[in-house]
């Protein structure tokens, strides 16, 4: 879908075949230094890429991940997050370390989770909350305002204490 978009609209890509993770990482890090590319953003990626890629790549590299981390790392969270019986569900955009979903923290989107909802519409209203935060961290890392320095996230020069929250106010219905 993404090499589909790129070609009708005439952004730059490459691709790796992804069938040999030592092999696609060399060659991928080996691009992206090549073009010096300042930051990754890493979105529906799905792979768990090695400390030492990550390492080379001086940190800044950000993800999206569907749940209100540090809660539900890892697959399957609309189902885990239902099965719990939580009250609340969103997403989360952070810096991507050695810890699997485990980096800091930089926004997150809240919903409150409805009653009898089904996990088809809990992912597609969290997938709406990732619109709008994702596109803000990129923002703030492309106008240099977003920094890591060691485990701090550093927004306008300012060490942020948690992740900015925001919001779906809308009542939790029946």
């Amino acid at each position: 879908k993404g090499l589909r978009f790129a070609k009708q609209y005439s952004i730059p890509y490459k691709f790796f075949p992804s069938n040999n993770k030592e092999r696609f990482e060399r060659n991928s890090l080996f691009e992206i230094k090549k073009k010096k590319i300042k930051f990754l953003c890493l979105a529906g990626f799905m792979k768990i890429l090695s400390n030492n890629f990550i390492r080379n790549f001086g940190y800044k590299i950000i993800n999206i991940h569907p749940s209100l981390l540090p809660r539900y790392r890892g697959l399957d969270t609309h189902r885990r997050v239902l099965e719990a019986g939580e009250e609340k569900h969103g997403a989360t955009v952070h810096f991507v370390t050695e810890e699997l979903d485990g980096g800091p923290r930089i926004i997150q989107y809240c919903i409150p989770i409805k009653v009898k909802e089904s996990e088809a519409e809990l992912a597609q209203r969290v997938h709406e909350g990732e619109y709008i935060i994702l596109p803000q961290a990129v923002a703030w890392l492309a106008s240099q305002r977003l920094t890591l320095e060691g485990s701090n996230v550093i927004l306008d020069d300012q060490k942020l204490e948690g992740p900015i929250l925001i919001e779906d106010k809308h009542e939790r219905s029946p």
